[in-house]
């Protein structure tokens, strides 16, 4: 027996490869995936997507940045899924019965900037967003019974208050490794533009 190697181009996108390879093929029209409130088309299913990339490259998160989906099974599911392919980003499915102690594991370990979740699922999420840093923006998704990619974004922008100058950053300057003494920029020293 023997096997072949199956080489794919080096920008090969799964999500591109799924959604556009149907479309091209005339399957537009068939259904792709049916939930208890409506069913997508793969065209319904691309445009889907593609509104969560775009939504992804408004909120700032770039590729390989992760997100987390909490998110009950309707069809945003797997839009959100490919879309965030699709953006080069990571998304982290789920399981929607954990605690809120088990989220905020995860979303600290993974270090997710966003969070998707159903609108049902949301409290337990807002819990568990107790002590995480790394989540910038919370989106909710359906809970109406339309499940129809209506968004809600929450913004989660932080100021501090600087009273005297603190670390911004921590690096450790080549040399000793026995001694190696972290090198501190002020934050009073560093200018951000927004």
């Amino acid at each position: 027996m023997t096997s072949e190697a199956i080489s794919f181009p080096r920008d090969y996108n799964a999500a591109v490869d799924l959604l556009d390879s149907n479309i091209q093929q005339g399957r537009g029209d068939n259904t792709a995936f049916i939930d208890p409130y409506t069913s997508l088309t793969y065209a319904d299913l691309e445009a889907r997507a593609n509104k969560v990339a775009n939504l992804w490259g408004r909120l700032g998160i770039g590729r390989e940045a992760r997100i987390a989906q909490v998110m009950i099974d309707t069809v945003d599911f797997p839009a959100v899924f490919l879309g965030s392919i699709k953006a080069g980003v990571i998304p982290i499915p789920l399981n929607t019965l954990l605690s809120a102690d088990y989220y905020r594991y995860i979303f600290n370990d993974s270090r997710c900037q966003a969070i998707v979740v159903s609108a049902p699922l949301l409290a337990v999420v807002e819990e568990a967003l107790e002590g995480v840093t790394s989540v910038q923006h919370v989106i909710v998704v359906g809970g109406d019974g339309t499940a129809m990619m209506t968004f809600t974004v929450w913004s989660r922008r932080r100021t501090t208050v600087l009273t005297r100058p603190e670390p911004a950053a921590t690096r450790l300057p080549s040399g000793s490794i026995r001694r190696a003494r972290p090198a501190c920029p002020r934050a009073s020293s560093i200018s951000i533009r927004a």
